[in-house]
């Protein structure tokens, strides 16, 4: 089969001795050995709008830098908000399981009449005024309520500053609205006790402000709960201080947690 030169179609071919007898187009010099890569490389640019590549280039560069400043901004998102993953993963915590949110206000209102049901007289209306507006505090400050029974032994209820949630156990609901108001209102001070720390993700520390005297909660203090030396119970009697009189966890609450 005659050799042709597929650039310029010319069926004149010489062997160029400079090249060692390679078949060279002697109408456009062509070596006919690289005839089918350069014609490869034609058709590749044909149609193409002048330009393009450039622009292909650019797009492709700017995909490239984008990856790693996305990767590099999530880190720094993270690092200055240690709480944001377990935030987004509280739905899906274990304490979540076998669990009811309290988020909406019809769960509120279910809340309050299951512990209407245990309650023997007539409850003064300011008690459930002050359940539904902690709640409504909580909820506002970012804490989620749970009512779980994912709460440590012999406690009533617990504030979990890594989830920023509270969990009561349903027991501590069927005691009664009043009941219930005191133990919303001693998790809500150990809220504002981490928020006193700086923000919903420390652990609890005193607040320093004003209780009653420990003797009045000597039982509480001194049960294998809040074992420990004497120094180790401030935050707790702050709290059953604080749960003794509702209407101040609300207060306290908006003082220390201003974010």
């Amino acid at each position: 089969m005659a050799l042709r030169c597929k650039r310029c179609n010319s069926g004149s071919i010489v062997y160029d001795r400079s090249l060692g007898g390679r078949p060279v187009c002697s109408a456009c010099g062509t070596p006919i050995s690289e005839t089918k890569g350069t014609t490869s490389r034609r058709s590749y640019s044909v149609g193409r709008t002048p330009g393009t590549r450039g622009q292909t280039f650019s797009f492709k560069t700017a995909i490239a830098w984008l990856l790693p400043i996305s990767l590099v901004g999530c880190y720094l998102y993270l690092m200055a908000n240690p709480r944001a993953v377990s935030h987004w993963l509280a739905p899906y915590s274990p304490s979540s399981r076998d669990s009811w949110w309290i988020k909406t206000p019809a769960d509120i209102e279910l809340l309050i009449d299951q512990a209407q049901k245990a309650d023997r007289e007539t409850v003064d209306p300011w008690v459930h005024g002050t359940i539904r507006n902690l709640i409504a505090s909580l909820q506002a400050k970012g804490v989620r309520l749970l009512i779980s029974e994912r709460v440590m032994e012999h406690a009533g209820g617990e504030w979990d500053p890594g989830l920023a949630e509270i969990r009561i156990r349903a027991s501590t609901v069927s005691m009664g609205s009043t009941v219930l108001a005191e133990a919303l209102s001693h998790e809500t001070a150990h809220v504002a006790q981490s928020c006193r720390a700086g923000g919903l993700g420390k652990s609890s520390e005193p607040m320093g402000i004003k209780v009653d005297p420990a003797e009045v909660f000597r039982y509480q203090l001194d049960s294998p709960l809040y074992k420990g030396p004497p120094s180790s119970k401030a935050i707790e009697l702050e709290a059953f201080s604080v749960g003794a009189n509702p209407p101040w966890a609300i207060r306290l609450l908006d003082h220390f947690c201003k974010g």
